[in-house]
């Protein structure tokens, strides 16, 4: 990973996500971006100085945010890592999207606050919207990540999963000196049998590399919520792995809607990977 892409709104979890960040690109040598997009009452960028005078409240804003990037981009480099800031206006709040598809970045870094209604959090619209339209890897997080990341697992039903993302998945893990647990949730509506889904995870295990630890599990569960809580409470976790599918979503268990249920219930940081 050369790039890593950070949306931030200044606000407590966006500042999670971007420490988290700052922490990842500092293990893994990567480059990183902070964008904040501002809406805007106009089009800003077509105006002039004296036109600008007309928001003051706006101009407010913007010096605000500068102040606030220049503190993020002293923050990585404190941290040795390379960084830079991009402040962008839109009338409609769909800038963001725009860089979401771009090559140049490897993975977007990305915060959500995490209230809780009814024993459950509530995502943002902006951290939804990314979650479907996002064609690279996304990092969900609600707290930062201090420590080493010592333990990745990579739920999936193990259907028609392509080689890539599940390399990227074990590069990761290698790149964090992490073990990899593969995780298949058993639940009602899983057609495989067992001896069948344990072929098709040995296919997977014999693309690690000899230095990451890949080990094969397999859980019992009404639903991969359920499973996914009792596997991370026996098994202490860092970062949960999803390769959402959105063909054929009726017959996938695991698509973007799961993606966001699970981004919703479960409070560990979570990696989400479009196999498209």
């Amino acid at each position: 990973m050369k790039n890593i892409l950070v949306p931030v709104d200044f606000s407590d979890c966006s500042t999670n996500a971007a420490k988290t960040a700052i922490n990842l690109c500092s293990i893994l040598n990567a480059d990183i971006d902070f964008v904040h997009v501002m809406n805007t009452p106009v089009d800003w960028v077509k105006l002039s100085l004296e036109e600008e005078n007309k928001y003051l409240e706006t101009k407010r804003k913007i010096a605000h945010a500068k102040v606030e990037l220049s503190k993020l981009i002293k923050l990585a480099n404190l941290s040795g890592v390379s960084a830079r800031r991009s402040l962008n206006f839109s009338r409609t709040g769909s800038e963001i999207f725009s860089k979401l598809n771009d090559h140049q970045y490897d993975m977007v870094v990305m915060g959500t606050h995490g209230e809780r209604s009814i024993g459950r959090s509530i995502l943002g619209s902006n951290t939804i919207a990314v979650i479907r339209q996002s064609s690279i890897p996304i990092l969900v997080v609600k707290e930062e990540i201090e420590v080493r990341i010592s333990r990745m697992v990579f739920a999936s039903d193990f259907n028609e999963i392509n080689v890539s993302p599940y390399h990227l998945i074990i590069n990761l893990a290698d790149r964090l000196n992490s073990q990899l647990d593969l995780l298949f949730i058993k639940t009602p509506n899983s057609a495989d049998s067992n001896q069948r889904i344990s072929i098709k995870m040995d296919k997977l295990l014999s693309h690690c590399t000899r230095d990451v630890k890949c080990i094969k599990n397999r859980v019992n569960a009404e639903s991969v919520i359920e499973g996914l809580r009792i596997h991370i409470e026996k098994n202490k976790t860092d970062i949960i792995c999803i390769c959402t599918h959105d063909r054929n979503v009726i017959e996938r268990i695991f698509n973007s809607s799961i993606a966001e249920k699970v981004c919703e219930e479960i409070d560990l940081p979570i990696l989400i990977i479009k196999d498209v």
